[in-house]
């Protein structure tokens, strides 16, 4: 086991939050603060898909130590079964995230799923892009620059490009706006923060359907 610790000597973490620090979109920040929540619970999720752990202590007025082990040599696993395969494939998927470690954690996952990735940060960029580019498959965040979201980017799109295969990718429940997206055809939400074999089954399962039949 390697075991790797970071800490600080700040203010520490109240133990009221200490508990939910690793929820998907908990956070103490101002509401409505871009993608505020999701880092720790996405560092939880990449250590759990490489069979180590994340544990943290804090002492309030006193600071913070995250310790963080991952297995030194992976063991040999036994045969899986035929529907524990992760599914791969070799088509064009664009991912569309203003965040940069949300678009350099996907585009990582997809690639060594086998797929071709091409990344952009905001919504008319992905727009321009699909006017030079074909692909496969959109991997699009709902909370972008104001004024041109995921829902506005959709809507280009299924207007545009209606047979394109579409998956909404968010770290927040289903607002309004994920539902509209969804009513106008996008395949469906993937919640962030994702595993590898979720974002493989769900983009398997968008790149498989048959457009001209009801969406799930």
């Amino acid at each position: 086991v390697v075991e790797c610790r970071i800490g600080d000597t700040g203010e520490g973490i109240p133990p009221e939050h200490l508990e939910r620090i690793f929820e998907p979109s908990y956070a103490t920040k101002t509401p409505g603060h871009r993608n505020a929540g999701l880092g720790l619970s996405v560092a939880y999720s990449v250590i759990q898909d490489l069979g180590g752990q994340i544990d943290v202590r804090s002492t309030p007025g006193e600071g913070t130590e995250f310790m963080v082990k991952l297995p030194a040599v992976f063991a040999a696993a036994e045969e899986p079964r035929a529907d524990e395969i992760i599914p791969i494939g070799q088509e064009r998927v664009l991912i569309v995230d203003d965040d940069a470690s949300q678009l350099k954690l996907a585009s990582r996952l997809l690639s060594n799923l086998g797929y071709q990735v091409y990344c952009v940060p905001h919504g008319q960029a992905a727009i321009d892009f699909l006017h030079q580019q074909q692909v496969d498959l959109v991997l699009l965040d709902m909370v972008m620059e104001d004024g041109f979201d995921g829902l506005d980017t959709y809507r280009v799109i299924h207007v545009r490009w209606p047979r394109l295969a579409c998956i909404i990718a968010s770290g927040y429940s289903e607002s309004d706006r994920v539902k509209e997206a969804i009513r106008l055809e996008a395949f469906g939400l993937l919640k962030k923060p994702y595993s590898k074999r979720e974002l493989a089954f769900s983009g398997r399962r968008a790149l498989d359907h048959d457009p001209s039949e009801s969406l799930p």
